[in-house]
């Protein structure tokens, strides 16, 4: 198994990619970047900034937005926490991951590291890592204990998959890489709940431990061989001996997940994004006054129930109300939009209509199943103070593959994340980084891609 998937990892070529692959890929890749720039002001970046500053190193991988730069496992961490900061990356909803959030960062530093990677090798390096990422978290879904976290345990190896790819290593050095990544791959929601700052530094994690284990690996260091299959590998420690080989190479090296990946409109768990979306086209629908409702109630499945129908919301910070239901209904029925604005820490409880609101949100679970992993149908019902009722059953986001208009949807939100937190350099060039990364496949160097996003200070 394990080797298999290193010999797919070293002998994957572009051609194999196909329009949509490239497009999604090419959509995501500017998709990170945008919403990573939008994360350089939150108060927790600043300390991990400090820190790297604090230890020097080699300027051979670019810290973004910043002037710094820093070496490349540096690099990969900070613009790893940058990549999900906000929660608002993209996701695979059957991975149950933030797919871009490490591979990104670390397939970044590297090829700034190693200079001279074109475009296509980029592109396939991200393609491979992302799709390991989104495979491994629909394989071991059904075995995890809800503690686990996907993103950072399943990152971390997705990631190593683009490290090894853009170092150049064979298929031994590949597989070594990947079993390096295994003995520093972890992840857990206990600072979701807390609303720490650890929440979103596991991505940055994953991302360094990615970029270290590709050193190793190229300097002879091995590690396990059997990171999956073994009686300590990913499956019988992390799955519960349940992950699913059929679902990890089904299609592969023909069928690349990237091209599922759903955008979030909204900047919060993607659990949340059809209830908003529901909630929000009800008011754009119907005359509502948020102050005539009486309850709102979310019907949803049985695990969104369970998440993200948290009652309390007095006194939690911003990364406990971001998995939270009835707040996040009404902010976004009291505001009539959920932006990144509305989630700053000034916003989120200055306003006593919200969390008045928000007490009358109920979240039910709509069925009994054991599946997990469903996050739709979903309805919202607003009933108000006289009776009056009104409906909305969402089957997709707007921001899933099959939205006909997912690429502007991505444009608009890259150019909104600058407009939020880049500096007057960046939005400036943001025509230019859009063009350089749609025509990344014809970049001799991502010289010329990471040039583009170089903030005034850099110059």
């Amino acid at each position: 198994m394990e080797r298999a998937l290193a010999e797919h990892i070293a002998h994957a070529r572009y051609e194999a990619l196909d329009a949509s692959v490239i497009e999604s890929t090419k959509s995501f890749i500017l998709d990170t970047l945008g919403v990573s720039l939008a994360g350089l002001c939150m108060p927790g970046i600043q300390p991990l900034l400090a820190y790297v500053l604090q230890q020097g190193g080699r300027g051979e991988s670019t810290i973004l937005g910043h002037r710094a730069r820093g070496t490349a496992e540096q690099a990969a961490l900070i613009n790893g926490a940058l990549a999900h900061v906000l929660d608002y990356d993209e996701t695979h909803v059957a991975a149950n991951v933030h797919a871009n959030a490490a591979v990104f960062p670390a397939a970044l530093a590297v090829a700034e590291q190693q200079g001279q990677v074109s475009g296509r090798e980029f592109l396939v390096a991200i393609a491979l890592g992302v799709d390991l990422t989104c495979r491994l978290g629909i394989a071991c879904r059904q075995g995890m204990s809800e503690g686990w976290w996907p993103t950072s345990l399943f990152g971390a190896f997705g990631a190593a998959a683009a490290t090894a790819r853009l170092l150049g290593l064979d298929v031994d050095r590949i597989r070594q890489t990947l079993g390096i990544a295994y003995a520093q791959a972890t992840g857990n929601r206990q600072a979701m709940l807390d609303g720490g700052d650890a929440k979103y530094l596991q991505c940055g994690l994953a991302a360094r431990s990615a970029v270290t284990a590709g050193h190793f690996a190229r300097m002879g260091f091995t590690g396990a061989t059997h990171f999956l299959s073994g009686p300590f590998g990913l499956s019988a420690l992390y799955a519960g001996g349940a992950l699913r080989e059929a679902a990890l190479f089904e299609g592969l090296g023909r069928r690349f997940l990237g091209a599922e990946l759903t955008c979030k409109l909204y900047p919060c768990c993607s659990a949340a994004q059809a209830p908003l979306h529901a909630a929000l086209e009800l008011m754009r629908d119907h005359p509502i006054d948020a102050r005539s409702l009486a309850e709102i109630r979310v019907q949803a499945p049985r695990e969104v129930a369970e998440q993200l129908g948290r009652p309390d919301q007095e006194g939690s910070t911003r990364i406990q109300l971001q998995v939270n239901l009835p707040y996040l209904v009404a902010a976004a029925v009291v505001r009539g939009r959920l932006s990144l604005q509305d989630l700053e820490e000034d916003a989120l409880h200055g306003s006593p209509e919200v969390l008045w609101l928000a007490k009358r949100v109920t979240v039910e679970a709509a069925s009994t199943s054991s599946l997990r992993g469903a996050e739709l149908p979903v309805t919202v019902e607003f009933i108000a103070r006289d009776g009056t009722r009104w409906q909305r059953t969402v089957d997709a986001p707007a921001g899933a593959p099959s939205y006909m208009g997912r690429r502007e949807q991505i444009l608009d939100k890259f150019r909104s994340c600058l407009g939020h937190g880049g500096d007057e350099t960046l939005r400036a060039r943001s025509g230019l980084i859009i063009e350089r990364l749609f025509h990344l496949e014809s970049l001799d160097s991502m010289d010329r891609l990471t040039e583009a996003f170089r903030t005034r200070s850099e110059e």
